[in-house]
């Protein structure tokens, strides 16, 4: 008799968890945000025109700017150092790349 309590159990255990509807794929989520943030990356590179004297703070930024970055909490200030290596032009160009106005979903393409 208890094994056929357990079994019913455990039955309805399985149906439960058949009717829930399944939640977002995390890894497809994580490799969809990587690969968008790497979309990015070029695209601002190229938009600079970096110099190579410019190149580390860009991979700095980059690091602190990935998804799931456990340096989030340096991102301000990794961002002013890179904008501060900017020449006037790179600047102006930056700042028509980046809206801080908005949500960073409509700031890129």
């Amino acid at each position: 008799m208890i094994t056929g309590v357990i079994a019913a159990l455990v039955g309805c255990v399985a149906l439960a968890d058949e009717s829930r509807a399944p939640g977002p794929d995390v890894a497809a989520v994580r490799a969809r945000l990587a690969a968008r943030h790497q979309s990015r990356a070029v695209w601002m590179h190229q938009a600079l025109n970096l110099r190579p004297d410019q190149e580390a703070r860009w991979r700095s930024m980059l690091a602190v700017m990935a998804p799931d970055s456990p340096a989030a909490a340096d991102r301000d200030e990794t961002i002013r150092r890179f904008y501060a290596g900017l020449d006037p032009a790179q600047q102006k160009t930056f700042d028509r790349m980046v809206d801080w106005s908005k949500p960073r979903s409509d700031a890129a393409p």
